[in-house]
């Protein structure tokens, strides 16, 4: 176990990581049961996750605040993914999962300073 998860950290951070556990783990299964769904794949790596990533990482700052190790779940479990079902040619969009849950969660930070000040 990493030394900087404590256990507040990652009990905080449990229902996140199902979250981006189904997304990301579970939601491809699908490609592979039904064809018709193989379509939708770019459809999804380029809307679908990048808006749960925001909005989980939004989520998440507005209830405990900006966490630096918040926004790193969901682009490892991306990374995971990425080399279970996809090829390294998907490595991108690891980036932009990495940029969008920061934002998200930077956002949510701010919102989170603002609510309290009132």
């Amino acid at each position: 176990m990493l030394p900087m998860l404590n256990k507040k950290l990652m009990k905080r951070l449990l229902p996140f990581a199902i979250l981006y556990f189904v997304l990301f783990m579970i939601l491809p299964i699908m490609f592979y049961i039904d064809e018709g769904f193989m379509q939708l794949v770019p459809v999804i790596l380029v809307t679908v996750n990048p808006l749960i990533c925001y909005t989980g990482s939004m989520t998440f700052g507005v209830m405990h605040g900006f966490d630096w190790q918040a926004a790193l779940v969901g682009p490892i479990f991306f990374l995971l993914m990425m080399f279970i079902y996809y090829n390294s040619s998907a490595a991108s969009y690891l980036l932009i999962y990495t940029v969008v849950s920061i934002a998200g969660l930077g956002i949510g930070a701010v919102i989170k300073k603002s609510f309290r000040r009132r």
